[in-house]
């Protein structure tokens, strides 16, 4: 089982209470059934023998996150493999600029770098944006299963296209697509992920116009602008850390067909 020993003093810094971060444990352990859910939601582990999975469970750390903690320092080298069972997690990267959002983590999203496997520095911190329950896998859990079982590794290479393919993509947005395009493509993306219906659409929580904005690559003032003529048009609502998108058709026509003009 993964315990203080799979992570780096740093590393171990961030999860605990008061200690460099200022963030809170909430709670230590998840019920066997929420840890089997976990499993199966694991890309990397779609394709793995049920028996191998059932051994995985038992090693399977879980714990609730009180919003803001740190569990995962830029630069450390922390070895796990991270899924969120709730709650939202934020990707930053340090800069000139201060941390800034590299992507928003959701319910079922899979965190498990490359840098895991090879024992190499995080590139990116993992913040809580709201309290959040998470699953974990230490690197020795799982490299067993490399050469004994080759549905892992194919599941992990399928993993490593996806990230290369995202990483294009996201490339090509930040250089090609004006920004109405790249915040409405962010947000039907949240939207899936994350999104909660309700009476007259989707909500999305706890993120800021600054988070999103850092999401896109622009400023905060040209997002909350864009944001506040989709509001006038009838396409959002938006509140405190609250975005209501109330005409999904709309928002993705402004995607990379309708190029974000209207």
């Amino acid at each position: 089982m993964m315990g203080q020993a799979g992570l780096s003093r740093r590393a171990r810094g961030a999860r605990e209470p008061g200690r460099m971060t200022g963030g809170k444990l909430l709670e230590e352990q998840v019920d066997q059934e929420t840890k089997r859910d976990a499993l199966a939601r694991m890309p990397c582990l779609s394709r793995v023998d049920p028996e191998a999975l059932a051994q995985l469970e038992k090693r399977l750390l879980g714990r609730t996150w009180k919003g803001g903690s740190i569990i995962v320092r830029e630069r450390s080298r922390f070895d796990g493999v991270l899924l969120v069972i709730e709650g939202r997690l934020k990707l930053g990267k340090n800069g000139s600029g201060g941390n800034r959002t590299i992507r928003v983590l959701g319910p079922g999203d899979c965190l498990c770098f490359a840098p895991g496997h090879l024992q190499l520095p995080w590139p990116v911190s993992v913040e809580c944006l709201s309290d959040a329950r998470v699953a974990q896998l230490g690197r020795r859990d799982l490299g067993g299963l490399v050469m004994a079982d080759p549905g892992y590794t194919e599941g992990v290479l399928r993993c490593l296209v996806e990230r290369v393919g995202d990483s294009v993509q996201d490339v090509v947005e930040v250089t090609r697509l004006p920004v109405p395009a790249r915040l409405a493509m962010t947000l039907l993306d949240l939207a899936r992920r994350m999104g909660a219906p309700v009476d007259g659409g989707i909500r999305l929580e706890g993120l800021s116009h600054e988070d999103l904005a850092e999401c896109v690559g622009s400023a905060r003032e040209v997002v909350s602008r864009v944001l506040s003529r989709w509001t006038q048009d009838g396409l959002i609502r938006t509140g405190r850390r609250t975005i209501l998108l109330k005409d999904l058709a709309r928002i993705e026509a402004l995607g990379p067909s309708g190029r974000g003009d209207a």
